[in-house]
């Protein structure tokens, strides 16, 4: 494995399923590696619905056809989020210059993994994916419910929530979670707000 981290690289509009030599199979299927560095391997399994025990380089391990998650800002508890104009959203001390945060009664745009099948079947291995999800889950900023205006997948392996941060909403680091299907979101994802 390479010192360097190496991350995708796109071959006629393909996932790739080797990076540097680096290759993942999943039931013996083919999985998309995106990112290796020495003590991390990210892959994208493929779309087959699956749960239970699988096969991962030919060791067993237990997966679960939904597992949801927000992406986050490297090291931080901030998800991965941005205004409607596509700013970063975060506290100012998070990338200064860059992030502000948001406001009470803003759109505000949360990028997550995990929530399974959409509306239009994913295609393995494409670097376009689309399709909506069926229902759209519960999304609570602060512990109030916040109106979901869109959710769907908008790359492989990428949600895009379209979500109304509840005018009511206090200043400051808010916890922010989404339940769908009956599994919530990882504990300690943030996003901030100032009046």
């Amino acid at each position: 494995m390479t010192s360097m981290p190496r991350r995708y690289r796109f071959l006629k509009g393909s996932l790739p399923a080797s990076l540097d030599g680096v290759s993942v199979t999943v039931n013996r299927k083919a999985a998309y590696v995106s990112y290796i560095s020495p003590p991390q391997i990210n892959v994208l399994t493929p779309p087959d619905a699956m749960s239970g025990p699988v096969l991962v380089w030919w060791r067993p391990i237990t997966a679960q056809a939904l597992s949801p998650a927000f992406f986050t800002f490297s090291g931080a508890p901030y998800i991965a989020a941005t205004h409607a104009n596509g700013a970063l959203l975060g506290p100012a001390s998070l990338y200064p210059g860059s992030t502000t945060p948001a406001r009470p009664g803003e759109i505000i745009v949360l990028y997550a993994t995990g929530f399974g099948q959409t509306s239009t079947p994913v295609v393995g291995g494409s670097i376009l994916q689309s399709g909506t999800l069926p229902a759209l889950p519960v999304i609570k900023i602060g512990g109030t419910p916040a109106a979901v205006q869109f959710a769907g997948l908008v790359f492989p392996g990428e949600f895009q929530f379209n979500v109304q941060v509840p005018p009511g909403a206090p200043d400051g680091d808010q916890p922010v979670s989404a339940t769908y299907n009956g599994l919530t979101t990882q504990p300690g994802t943030l996003i901030t707000i100032q009046h």
